[in-house]
């Protein structure tokens, strides 16, 4: 439930408990560890020009430096959209055997302009 903290007698604050908003401001400020990016971001007349389009996008988001070798890796989704990571290996889900498999890798933070960014849950790095 989230109710109202007033500060002021012109501004009420939405007060919203710990238990059931794990997404801070702390978390707008972090470098993602994955994206969503709309398969629409395309733009080119080939499919590496498609590509380039969308790593020029995603890799300074995501951190991503060229010159020491590194890159990010697109995977196509259903519903046009591809899930973007400096890890190759990187799965939306934790893995079969794992004792969390199926359950998400990531809490992601929809933005405004229809990108999702993911933020890898405790312990993921290590599945």
């Amino acid at each position: 439930m989230v109710r109202c903290e007033y500060r002021s007698s012109f501004l009420a604050v939405p007060r919203i408990p710990h238990s059931t908003f794990h997404i801070t401001h702390s978390t707008f400020m972090k470098t993602p560890d994955a994206l969503i990016l709309p398969e629409a971001w395309k733009k080119g007349d080939t499919q590496l020009d498609r590509i380039d389009s969308i790593l020029a996008i995603a890799e300074p988001l995501l951190n991503v430096d060229r010159s020491q070798g590194e890159r990010a890796y697109i995977r196509r989704q259903p519903g046009g959209r591809l899930f973007v990571t400096p890890d190759p290996l990187d799965t939306l889900q934790f893995p079969v055997g794992d004792s969390r498999e199926g359950k998400p890798r990531y809490n992601w933070v929809a933005r405004p302009d229809g990108s999702e960014h993911g933020f890898l849950v405790e312990d993921a790095r290590h599945a």
